[in-house]
């Protein structure tokens, strides 16, 4: 994953991200709220989210949720906060929990995995 600013030379791009494991895949998404990238690398049974400041992405990406084998993510903005949506073995019907964007390692649970 590059990062690329229009009217520049591509000499002067900065690898945001290189995915090692060829077992996974890159992908990118905008925020709906326009205001982040995420940058998401999944396999079959594990995903993880980097997220980018779209107003400075000079900044670089930053880790939203980490490399966890056998955790998929899904990622979203609103306001102040990050919401994501986690699935595992132990939790197959999904978590939501929030984050505060700019401490992206305190969450809360918003809705719990149930069993049904």
């Amino acid at each position: 994953m590059w990062l690329h600013k229009l009217g520049t030379d591509q000499s002067s791009d900065i690898c945001l991200y290189h995915e090692k494991d060829d077992t996974f895949s890159i992908g990118l998404q905008k925020s709906k709220s326009q205001k982040f990238l995420f940058v998401g690398s999944e396999s079959k049974i594990t995903s993880f989210i980097f997220f980018i400041d779209a107003s400075k992405p000079e900044d670089g990406l930053k880790v939203l949720t980490p490399r966890v084998v056998g955790i998929d993510n899904w990622a979203s903005h609103r306001g102040n906060h990050f919401f994501i949506i986690r699935r595992s073995e132990e939790f197959f019907n999904s978590e939501l929990v929030a984050c505060p964007v700019d401490d992206v390692s305190v969450t809360t649970v918003l809705i719990p995995h149930r069993e049904r």
